[in-house]
């Protein structure tokens, strides 16, 4: 049996972090996350790093210069300090590493 990655939404129940949002929707890879985003709009997007298909950060540059309005918190299991940067310059309004906590989230 071949183990998979928990992603964002296996890591985060939204209801932990805060009652007034609601889990609209996940993705399992960059490409799909990209097209839910922008049909559906969210407030606010948490996003892992390592995505296939189109890495987060490849995935939230595109949004950005798309003019896509939404708050959006990336969880990293990479030290990897260009990835930081780049957050930053995408002005990304968390950078949480993994493994996390709920509570973690409250603060963003």
């Amino acid at each position: 049996m071949r183990k998979t990655k928990n992603t964002a939404a296996d890591t985060v129940n939204p209801a932990k972090v805060d009652s007034d949002y609601e889990l609209v929707g996940t993705a399992v890879n960059g490409q799909s996350g990209y097209e839910l985003i922008s049909a559906l709009r969210p407030n606010l997007v948490i996003m892992d790093i390592e995505l296939p298909r189109m890495n987060g950060m490849s995935m939230l540059k595109k949004l950005r210069a798309e003019a896509f309005d939404f708050k959006v918190v990336v969880l990293s299991g990479t030290e990897n300090f260009q990835y930081a940067k780049q957050a930053i310059e995408l002005s990304v309004d968390g950078y949480i590493m993994k493994p996390i906590r709920p509570i973690q989230l409250k603060r963003h």
